[in-house]
């Protein structure tokens, strides 16, 4: 008897999940492109924006930030963009670094490169092309 009431239970809460779940979903994904990419992740001390470049690629509005920091002396990219997007620093020469496939929509962060070379912090989306910030 406790196992039919224990089962009918666990069926109860997860109709309720997924029914809440679907419905937190059903807003457009270009509209939540421009909430979260409007509103940044907050940096930690020691941490800085060199160079920024905002854009609207197909009907998503994305962000492409070159970021240091002077404690540790290194260089990373920092992008609101699509999943799939490849994220790259690139040098005067044309040579990419640390390349990383995002696997959200949203705020993603490529791997840091202990580096005092000038670099772009580099987005590549499929199908569109590149966005890179100027060089610093």
């Amino acid at each position: 008897m406790n196992r039919k009431f224990l089962l009918a239970g666990l069926v109860a809460i997860l109709a309720t999940s997924v029914t809440f779940v679907s419905s937190t979903y059903a807003q457009d994904d270009r509209q939540r492109s421009i909430q979260i990419c409007s509103n940044p992740p907050n940096s930690n001390g020691g941490q800085q924006t060199l160079a920024a470049k905002p854009a609207d690629v197909n009907g998503y509005r994305v962000r492409v930030e070159l970021r240091s920091s002077n404690q540790s002396r290194t260089k990373w990219v920092r992008a609101c963009v699509p999943r799939g997007t490849t994220l790259y620093l690139k040098d005067e020469f044309g040579k990419r670094y640390v390349p990383y496939i995002t696997q959200v929509t949203g705020w993603n962060y490529g791997d840091k490169l202990n580096s005092t070379k000038r670099f772009q912090a580099c987005a590549d989306y499929p199908n569109v092309g590149e966005l890179c910030t100027d060089f610093r």
